[in-house]
């Protein structure tokens, strides 16, 4: 009975103490903050963890999935002012799994988030979260463990991620799959990178179940100030159905208090300027996010003006 006492001592101390710096977090190197398997937000964590302070004094917040990663620059939003930003955004987010860091967040803070029909259609999310309300912040040992060895055992492994990562970090161009976030915490993929030919001509389905999506930032707006954005396909993939759906869920957020829509799904820019059917390249991000920042600054002046 006492050897058994023993052991179960043991085996709980490697549980509490052990495991997690095994799994979860390595400050000497390139390890990831393992608790999505999800490769791109693992990454994301990592990058913020040494950038808490950014994050709690940021003016604004960029929110979303690759549409907001990739095709925001955040540079014209913050130049020629004092005001800061930070992106927090990795593939394939979904609003909600973003509430967790309202509280690490100043109230004066505003949210920027852009979507595509790729936001809109049925799929599963990129990472799944365990644990949700203990998130890297909060607890470092027995819940990350338990995260941990979840997704260990029903995604992608461990390994797979650290390999992954090595990989990527030693490619010298972001192209889409890259985890090279620069000092904003976006990836502006290179116009030099050739288009993907698999999705180039991607349409990606209508799911009217995604009209939740209002919801959701509804609940986000109690708090903070919030723009969003729907951005365009390559112009041949253009319908009227497309755009009207856009438009239906761009006037249901404009009824909402501290919500601002704006539907620039028909927004005219050249083949040129995308990676794929609705990613863009470092130019067309630069030049869309001119215009993303132009409409947030006519928003605030007429705001002053009443």
């Amino acid at each position: 009975m006492f050897s058994v006492k023993i052991i179960a001592f043991f085996i709980i101390l490697l549980v509490l103490f052990i495991l997690p710096h095994i799994f979860i977090k390595d400050k000497k190197n390139n390890t990831l903050l393992f608790y999505t398997n999800s490769v791109c937000t693992n990454a994301k964590m990592k990058w913020l963890d040494n950038r808490k302070k950014l994050l709690a004094n940021s003016d604004y917040i960029i929110i979303g999935s690759s549409m907001s990663l990739n095709n925001l620059d955040p540079y014209p939003l913050v130049k020629n002012s004092n005001l800061s930003i930070i992106n927090l955004s990795s593939w394939g987010r979904t609003i909600p799994d973003f509430f967790i860091f309202n509280r690490l967040i100043k109230d004066s803070a505003i949210y920027i988030i852009n979507l595509s029909f790729s936001d809109l259609s049925p799929r599963k999310t990129a990472g799944t979260y365990f644990g949700y309300n203990l998130y890297p912040f909060l607890s470092k040992d027995l819940v990350g463990v338990i995260e941990s060895l979840n997704i260990l055992k029903k995604h992608k492994g461990y390994k797979y991620q650290q390999n992954f990562v090595k990989k990527q970090l030693k490619r010298s161009k972001n192209d889409y799959k890259s985890i090279t976030f620069d000092d904003f915490g976006s990836v502006l993929i290179n116009e030099n990178i050739k288009p993907s030919k698999k999705r180039w001509n991607l349409k990606s389905p209508i799911d009217t179940n995604m009209m939740i999506i209002p919801q959701w930032i509804y609940k986000l707006s109690k708090k903070h100030e919030i723009f969003v954005f729907f951005s365009p396909e390559r112009n041949i993939l253009k319908t009227k159905s497309r755009f009207n759906y856009c438009q239906e869920i761009t006037n249901l957020l404009n009824l909402q208090q501290n919500v601002h829509a704006f539907n620039l799904y028909q927004w005219d820019i050249k083949d040129s300027c995308f990676f794929d059917h609705s990613h863009f390249n470092r130019k067309g991000a630069q030049i869309y996010s001119d215009s993303v920042s132009n409409l947030i600054n006519s928003a605030f002046s007429l705001k002053l003006n009443y």
